[in-house]
């Protein structure tokens, strides 16, 4: 049995910061291509893979690592919210 999520799949999520940068494109295949980093400084583009574990929370990992768990993801219209290390985070849905 597969489980969905709210995260969309082939579109690119953008942290809503005014001093980071967070940038994510969930594939199909479970894969993650993100850039985070420092506006203004250093930023890395990472590949990670994500996995489900609810409809309202996933994973993402490194190798055998897990990097970030997401919970109480909320899409509404074109942002998602999400609750990531305590704290809640926003971002933008773009295709």
């Amino acid at each position: 049995m597969s489980m969905t999520t709210v995260v969309p799949a082939d579109c690119t999520l953008e942290l809503v910061s005014e001093t980071a940068v967070g940038q994510y494109r969930f594939g199909p295949d479970g894969s993650v291509s993100v850039t985070i980093g420092m506006k203004d400084g250093p930023v890395c583009a990472p590949a990670w893979v994500y996995r489900v574990v609810s409809d309202t929370s996933i994973e993402l990992w490194r190798e055998e690592e897990r990097l970030e768990l997401w919970t109480e993801i909320q899409r509404v219209d074109d942002t998602l919210h999400v609750t990531c290390r305590g704290s809640r985070l926003t971002f933008r849905i773009s295709p």
